[in-house]
């Protein structure tokens, strides 16, 4: 198994939940939303995949860039060159990153790719 993925409209729920499994080393929680867990293993995460997949091609990760929405995106934007928040983002991950672009619903993914064109 790769991911799991839980789902909770109780949010104390997935708070105990998600210390609970927090505390295991070989695990990564996370999130894609505020209903849910992403609970996968510690190295099946975006910015360690980005980090071989650059590698393999040759291209540093200075020279790379990150567009997401949420905390299941942290691992990327701690690594890439230059990290990119959804309009529709928290602001917390807002403030983790280096711009903020257009939200989904406004080709926001097509607007920060061509801000670099």
């Amino acid at each position: 198994m790769y991911k799991f993925l839980a789902f909770s409209l109780d949010a104390d729920k997935l708070k105990v939940a998600e210390e609970t499994l927090a505390s295991l080393d070989e695990l990564t929680v996370t999130s894609s939303g505020h209903d849910n867990l992403e609970i996968t293993n510690r190295n099946a995460q975006k910015g360690i995949a980005l980090e071989s997949f650059v590698k393999e091609k040759n291209i540093s990760l200075s020279e790379t860039m990150a567009i997401g929405d949420n905390y299941n995106d942290v691992s990327m934007f701690e690594r890439v060159g230059k990290a990119v928040a959804m309009g529709n983002a928290t602001y917390e991950i807002k403030s983790l990153c280096d711009e903020v672009t257009h939200t989904n619903e406004e080709s926001g993914v097509a607007k920060a790719i061509l801000s670099v064109l």
